[in-house]
């Protein structure tokens, strides 16, 4: 079916607002007066306006409710979905998108994830707290004045090396 609302058909937010929607019919919770394409289309058009990030990929993660593979699909697909034109609030005037920001990360979480951290070691940080010690020499570290790299130490143990 055609409608103004094609260019979200294939993201994924679309995908998780429709099913949503679904079941909300299913369990007679609601009832469509209109096309489910169009109230889905009006949802994603809204949410895609906003500068809330695409998911909470760390929180989702932390909680369990997704497995760290999931977590790289999903950062795939939201990257896919940007490439196709979506979420432009994340598209400063110069072009850039912001990356970190579409994925709910800050500036450190953003910085630890290109540094290769696993996503599973971030969202430990995010919500257990940032180490205030070098892995390596166990100085005092303040991961905000950054000054460090992530730093595998052990075998699947990862921490904050002190830059001096």
């Amino acid at each position: 079916m055609r409608h103004p609302y094609m260019e979200y058909e294939s993201s994924e937010l679309w995908e998780m607002i429709k099913s949503s929607i679904e079941e909300l019919v299913e369990n007679n919770d609601i009832e469509l007066q209109t096309p489910i394409e169009y109230v889905v289309g009006y949802i994603c058009k809204n949410i895609s306006s906003t500068n809330m990030p695409v998911r909470n990929i760390l929180q989702e993660l932390y909680s369990n409710k997704i497995t760290e593979d999931d977590a790289y699909e999903l950062m795939s697909k939201i990257m896919h979905d940007i490439e196709n034109g979506l979420y432009e609030q994340f598209r400063s005037a110069e072009n850039r998108v912001d990356l970190a920001a579409a994925y709910g990360m800050n500036n450190y979480k953003w910085t630890a994830y290109c540094q290769a951290a696993p996503l599973s070691v971030i969202a430990q940080w995010r919500y257990n707290g940032w180490t205030d010690k070098c892995c390596i020499t166990n100085e005092p570290l303040d991961y905000i004045k950054y000054h460090w790299l992530v730093k595998e130490y052990a075998p699947g143990k990862y921490g904050l090396m002190k830059l001096t």
